[in-house]
């Protein structure tokens, strides 16, 4: 299954049952990710969001309360699904080609909500998130009384990675990257 497979079935999971309010939240995702595409964060306001979707603002609030909440949804829904498709397992930080690949193919957006100080609040969104998802692969691996400052360590190092890979575009081995992170986390 793709990410987007996964991330579709887990957005699906989480999104209400009822047809329309799944059509408002999509095309109030894909608004936000457009405009996120052509400026920074503090120059898109909810009525943006609402004008790009064709959605009224009253609905906007009537599923989010912010463009914080909206964006931390759809991390939160890209995130379980990309944790999904690549099941922890003997190795560790299985999910980097993919995440790797959406940062890049994202880039704009990437850069527009976690590279900028615009973004902070999103920053420290992605980070915890980052947080959980190397929490979940070092639990078993790395001491208890160690435990949270390597998680921190090694999230910090792969949030690095992930703006280094947006600003420049440039190619990570998901590889070598894991190869590190594993070192790291030692």
């Amino acid at each position: 299954m793709s990410v987007n497979q996964a991330m579709r079935r887990a957005t699906a999971e989480h999104s209400p049952t009822d047809r329309r309010a799944r059509r408002t939240d999509k095309a109030l995702r894909e608004a936000l990710l457009a405009l996120a595409a052509e400026r920074a964060w503090d120059d898109i306001s909810v009525q943006d969001i609402c004008s790009a979707a064709d959605v009224g603002r009253s609905t906007f609030y009537a599923h989010y309360d912010g463009k914080e909440a909206l964006l931390a949804a759809g991390l939160s829904a890209y995130f379980a699904a990309l944790y999904a498709e690549a099941p922890r397992s003997r190795k560790p930080f299985g999910y980097l080609p993919s995440l790797i690949d959406h940062v890049r193919a994202q880039r704009r957006v990437f850069r527009s909500v976690a590279g900028r100080r615009s973004g902070q609040v999103i920053q420290a969104r992605l980070r915890e998130t980052l947080r959980d998802l190397v929490e979940r692969d070092l639990t078993g691996r790395v001491p208890d009384s160690n435990r949270d400052l390597t998680v921190r360590c090694v999230a910090g190092a792969l949030f690095e990675a992930l703006v280094l890979a947006a600003e420049k575009g440039r190619s990570i081995d998901p590889d070598a990257l894991r190869q590190l992170l594993t070192r790291l986390a030692k």
